[in-house]
């Protein structure tokens, strides 16, 4: 069966975390923001359309533009805007291996870090990551340290029930670091500083347990942008 293709959401915020908020959808139909996502001097945002094959561009809102400063006697010159560069891959993993306890070495032979080799709640099944018969937060750490990166991946619940599924960038430990996260109504992006929580936005989302989401999660810059490295699950019991 064909998957269906629609128009995928994306958003920003200013790295203050104060300001608008805003959600864009990709400007062709069946495209959505794929790699290569830049953001340059005045503050715009690049990205690949992915199956449209197309470089899109969207203007946040709220957030300054800079203007050249003219020197006395000269004709200001507009700043040249640099081309956006494709990203590299730091890390991967299919999950296409043998069933086992824990999350062990991704396919890209990255070993995963976090919970994921420790924790008796993750594991591989059916070629897939799970995490069940949790009770609390739960972290999956893979790759190097990045200051710009993105997170995909696509990931379910069994129940929203106290439960959330979301991706963290600019990882430090686990009492500092920026994540975005489904919790059922929401798509909330939230903040850690030296173990202190934040919201920094959320709109409403509706999400349906059983199902399965993309989410897309990156820092570029000074932006924030939803859609590194780290997974996150606060799973629900299991009976």
């Amino acid at each position: 069966m064909s998957p269906l293709l629609f128009p995928e959401p994306f958003g920003s915020f200013p790295d203050s975390g104060t300001g608008s908020f805003t959600i864009y959808n990709a400007p062709t139909a069946n495209g959505h923001p794929h790699d290569g996502l830049h953001v340059d001097s005045q503050n715009r945002v690049w990205f690949d359309e992915e199956f449209a094959n197309k470089l899109a561009e969207a203007i946040q809102s709220g957030v300054p533009m800079p203007t050249p400063t003219p020197t006395l006697g000269s004709t200001p010159i507009p700043s040249p805007t640099p081309s956006p560069s494709p990203g590299v891959t730091l890390a991967q993993d299919t999950f296409q291996r043998a069933n086992q306890t824990h999350w062990g070495t991704a396919s890209d032979g990255h070993t995963w870090g976090g919970g994921a080799n420790s924790s008796s709640v993750f594991s591989i099944s059916g070629n897939t990551g799970k995490v069940a018969n949790g009770s609390t937060s739960y972290n999956a750490v893979l790759g190097p340290v990045a200051t710009n990166a993105q997170v995909l991946f696509s990931g379910s619940l069994s129940s929203f029930n106290g439960a959330n599924l979301g991706a963290a960038l600019r990882w430090t430990n686990g009492n500092n670091w920026y994540k975005a996260y489904i919790n059922g109504t929401n798509l909330v992006v939230q903040k850690k500083v030296n173990g202190t929580t934040t919201i920094l936005k959320q709109v409403a989302f509706a999400a349906t347990a059983g199902t399965s989401y993309t989410l897309r999660f990156s820092a570029s810059g000074t932006s924030r942008h939803r859609n590194s490295q780290c997974l996150s699950m606060t799973p629900s019991l299991k009976g």
